[in-house]
């Protein structure tokens, strides 16, 4: 691949490759990170749809406002102070740690009262109050 300054456009590009030189792609950082994360004991959710980060026993609803999360409900985890609310799901999930690997629009359609948008450091909150769709 002839990658150098703008290639294109006037940024320069980039070729991830492996510790053999051939091209991995950015899938391959991703896929290195599942796999520490379930060596680690994490599990990782593919195909549901989060709708909103909470602190443990903060309310949470689902985008139609049908469903509630009570504090006792869901799967906690010891000293868990996240839960995550699934459209798809009944209860809500307890986390000790939170990796979020979403698309700008997903977090867009998080409840605006998730605790990612108001309760992280303030550059985090800086930088997703500036994704754009």
């Amino acid at each position: 691949y002839d990658c150098h300054g703008e290639c294109e456009g006037p940024q320069n590009c980039y070729v991830l490759r492996d510790s053999y030189g051939n091209n991995a792609g950015y899938a391959s950082v991703v896929e290195r990170m599942l796999s520490e994360i379930e060596a680690a004991g994490g599990s990782v959710t593919f195909g549901a749809t989060l709708v909103a980060v909470k602190a443990r026993g903060q309310g949470a609803t689902a985008e139609s406002g049908e469903r509630a999360e009570a504090a006792a409900g869901g799967t906690p985890v010891a000293g868990s102070p996240t839960s995550l609310l699934f459209q798809e799901w009944p209860t809500s999930v307890g986390a000790s740690r939170v990796i979020l690997n979403l698309p700008a629009n997903a977090i867009k359609s998080l409840d605006p009262s998730s605790v990612i948008f108001h309760d992280s450091p303030p550059q985090t909150v800086v930088a997703i109050k500036n994704v754009t769709v």
